[in-house]
């Protein structure tokens, strides 16, 4: 009872669920749906890992759909405290859950649910699902203001791993099952030795960059993270981070309103003696302009497309355009290579230009290729039994040598399992999973570890082809 069911496509229906559980959604118009479901102490169904519990709903002119069930999973719980060296509350810091990528140790980490520490060193952080988690801490003092002093001269605490780790993997794991409250951590912050780093801000002509800001964020251990920020100074265009511990870091320079900012991003090694001199040259956004064309000369309308410009290297971010119903759009990037992705093509559309485009300093113009005849691949998602795998998570990659998850398409199956992915004539491989985690879906080794079980499937230009794919349970 009092659960909130959301029905999103074309428009948005919400019901609450009576005593019993029962709901119902009217007058919806025939068309493709995400339905979710969300009650207080419970994993939201869109919180994938659980079976049976939302996703992708297609309804027909006319149609009923009966018998929905949704099986909500309890949330997990953490609490805890964190102390410093000394075993004395560690307050107002941060306190991360991680999941491990299924790379194991060398993968990354990324971050299921965060929450700050109170004035007296404690933390609770609900809303985990089951499996293993690990906790991070950073101190307070990363957050509040990077220039305090440390107690220690030549030192200062870092961010620690439970239950007093300084790496993410050493760090001993949490198993938590559904429903559980884990009560009494103690993460006890590790003091290390810190230095200093200083350096300059310059404009892309060279001058000092009075009002820019800075950031250093660590690159190792997991995706996000805590960061120590500075602002240049108001005439020199200088910068002073203090304790600052040993590690790699991403350091990243700004100045200027969102629209045309400059900016700069560049990794940082960091030892065990100061840091002087670090140099920052800040680099104007280039000015892209472009148009969709189609090489049958037709006029599609193009409104509706979204295209997205996913930068390649590390330090590269994705930016976003909406173009006109002619084609025409603008969108700004840093110099670089992108990956091009064109989502929402008008009907059998595909994108037939190169998917990589490269961006120098000063103004561009992209012309991006359209053309009809996509392929389709049509399928459904099956359980072991033979039955449909309602809700499953569906995704098609090229059949290459290696993983390349910038050209992945996913989609969730329907309450059918039914799934149509339209995709440029080529062979490809088909995954489909009864539940994933939030996340799972960006990790390469989850591809790898399900390669036995997914489908291969070649198609041609304007071809259909309708497949089954095994969906396979979440790997542990």
């Amino acid at each position: 009872r009092k659960a909130e069911i959301t029905l999103t496509g074309r428009g948005t229906f919400v019901a609450r669920s009576d005593p019993e559980g029962k709901f119902k959604l009217d007058d919806i118009p025939p068309g493709h749906y995400f339905l979710r479901c969300e009650r207080q102490g419970f994993l939201s169904s869109a919180t994938k890992r659980m079976k049976g519990a939302g996703g992708s709903i297609e309804l027909a002119p006319a149609q009923e759909v009966k018998g929905l069930i949704f099986k909500l999973m309890p949330q997990a719980v953490l609490t805890g405290r964190i102390l410093d060296d000394d075993g004395d509350p560690a307050p107002n810091g941060t306190l991360r859950a991680m999941r491990r990528s299924f790379g194991g140790p060398a993968g990354e980490w990324y971050s299921g649910g965060q929450t700050q520490v109170n004035d007296i060193g404690e933390f609770r952080i609900a809303g985990l699902t089951p499996g293993k988690w690990i906790l991070e801490a950073a101190p307070g003092s990363l957050n509040r203001s990077p220039q305090t002093t440390s107690s220690v001269p030549g030192s200062a605490l870092a961010t620690t791993y439970y239950p007093n780790a300084r790496d993410a993997s050493q760090s001993v794991p949490l198993t938590l099952v559904a429903g559980q409250e884990m009560s009494g951590l103690e993460i006890r912050l590790v003091r290390t030795k810190a230095v200093r780093i200083s350096g300059k801000i310059l404009t892309p002509e060279g001058s000092p960059a009075t009002e820019a800001q800075m950031s250093l964020a660590s690159r190792t251990g997991h995706a996000g993270g805590s960061r120590l920020a500075a602002s240049a100074d108001k005439k020199s265009g200088e910068f002073v981070l203090r304790n600052v511990a040993p590690g790699s870091y991403m350091v990243w320079a700004f100045m200027g309103p969102e629209s045309d900012q400059l900016s700069v991003d560049q990794p940082l090694e960091v030892g065990n003696e100061n840091l002087e001199d670090v140099t920052l040259r800040l680099s104007a956004p280039v000015k892209v302009t472009g148009r969709i064309v189609a090489d049958d000369d037709s006029k599609p309308e193009l409104s509706h497309v979204s295209l997205n410009f996913e930068g390649k290297a590390e330090t590269s971010s994705s930016e976003s355009a909406s173009p006109k119903s002619d084609g025409s759009f603008s969108v700004r990037l840093q110099p670089g290579v992108y990956r091009v992705n064109a989502n929402f093509l008008p009907g059998d559309y595909w994108l037939k230009s190169a998917p990589e485009i490269e961006i120098s300093p000063g103004a561009a113009e992209v012309r991006l290729v359209i053309a009809p005849h996509a392929a389709r691949v049509i399928g459904t998602a099956k359980l072991d039994d033979g039955k449909p795998a309602s809700g499953a998570t569906v995704a098609v990659l090229p059949k290459e040598e290696s993983i390349d998850l910038s050209r992945l398409e996913n989609r969730g199956a329907d309450q059918n399992g039914h799934f149509e992915v339209k995709l440029a004539p080529g062979e490809y491989r088909v995954f489909a999973w009864e539940s994933l985690e939030r996340g799972a879906i960006t990790d390469p080794d989850l591809f790898k570890q399900s390669l036995e079980k997914s489908v291969t499937v070649k198609v041609g230009l304007g071809e259909r082809k309708t497949i089954d794919v095994p969906a396979q349970p979440f790997p542990e």
